[in-house]
């Protein structure tokens, strides 16, 4: 057996319910804002919270902008995570390549287990996380270091990410933007972070960071910030001479998050006399409620309303063929 042949790749996403009715969304978010990870509350607090106030009030709404979204083959987001699995493991072949979800199904206890029946000598795990924060690629290792730990054997480990540190994604989101820049001749270019509470931001940077700055970093920094306006520059330069602005969507109220915020940047832009908006989601690798319906709708009824013309979204990058063909081959070069 080849080295390829014992090895296994992981994907991680984040998840999501198992349909758009109101107690499968409820399920979900209980599971999602339940996390320490994700809400950084003492364990009593954050389960009066989040059960008793928030999934109550929020399982309804939200289940109306899932039904916006869902399609005939189910969830967005899990859809273009299988297709996604599907396009590596056809590349990547004779290695197993897997598909689990932090929160919801295919969970990462039940992908571990049925791997573990003929235990890889090595798991590759990559994250679909473009930048690295403790609620997104933080809490899948740790899930998955608990599940790992009730197995005798332990694969050799290697963590692909960040994923906007590596060519593969720069270069196929940047030549997506070329290409919708080409047909639409936007004005503007706003690439739409998904946003955090600076809480987490500080923490990840280490012992004394009470910074929101925007000085130079390595695409391998700790800082959220740092690597979400890295990227930005790195996908404005596939769009030369358009002019482009960074901003953070999906906060929450009762806390301070990064910004500026991406509803408010584009409704300013509009009123500024910006008629024609490109909008990319860079946080994101597969289509989600957070760009489909957030940005696809909300922010472009806002836009609209506030005197622009046009909005375009630029999908995420799912399956598209580029991604896939270079996600491989540099998956393949960092084992």
């Amino acid at each position: 057996m080849s080295a390829f042949e014992n090895t296994a790749v992981l994907l991680l996403n984040v998840g999501t319910p198992q349909s758009p009715r109101p107690g499968h969304v409820a399920t979900y978010l209980a599971q999602f804002l339940g996390d320490k990870y994700v809400l950084s509350l003492p364990w009593l607090f954050r389960q009066l919270l989040v059960r008793g106030f928030i999934v109550p009030f929020r399982a309804f709404t939200s289940a109306a902008k899932y039904r916006r979204i869902w399609t005939d083959e189910g969830s967005p987001l899990l859809v273009h995570s299988q297709n996604l699995q599907r396009g590596l493991q056809s590349h990547l072949a004779p290695m197993r390549v897997r598909l689990a979800m932090r929160y919801g199904e295919p969970s990462i206890a039940r992908v571990l287990h049925e791997l573990m029946q003929a235990p890889p000598s090595r798991l590759v795990v990559v994250p679909l996380f473009p930048h690295y924060s403790q609620a997104t690629t933080g809490t899948g290792l740790a899930e998955l270091m608990r599940c790992m730990a009730r197995y005798a054997f332990m694969p050799s480990l290697h963590v692909v990410e960040p994923l906007s540190a590596l060519p593969a994604f720069h270069q196929s989101l940047g030549e997506m933007l070329r290409r919708h820049a080409e047909s639409f001749q936007p004005e503007h270019l706003l690439l739409s972070f998904h946003g955090l509470p600076l809480s987490h931001v500080h923490a990840a940077c280490g012992a004394g960071c009470r910074r929101a700055c925007q000085a130079p970093a390595s695409p391998t920094s700790r800082c959220y910030i740092h690597q979400c306006h890295l990227t930005s520059q790195a996908l404005a330069a596939h769009v030369e001479g358009l002019p482009f602005s960074t901003a953070f969507q999906s906060r929450m109220r009762g806390s301070a998050w990064t910004s500026p915020f991406s509803l408010e940047v584009a409704t300013s832009l509009a009123r500024q006399g910006c008629r024609r908006l490109l909008v990319a989601c860079p946080s994101f690798v597969c289509d989600c409620l957070e760009t489909l319906e957030e940005v696809g709708v909300e922010m472009r009824e806002a836009f609209l309303g506030a005197g622009g013309e046009a909005m375009k979204v630029v999908p995420c990058l799912n399956d598209e063929a580029l991604w896939v063909s270079t996600l491989s081959k540099d998956v393949v070069a960092g084992m």
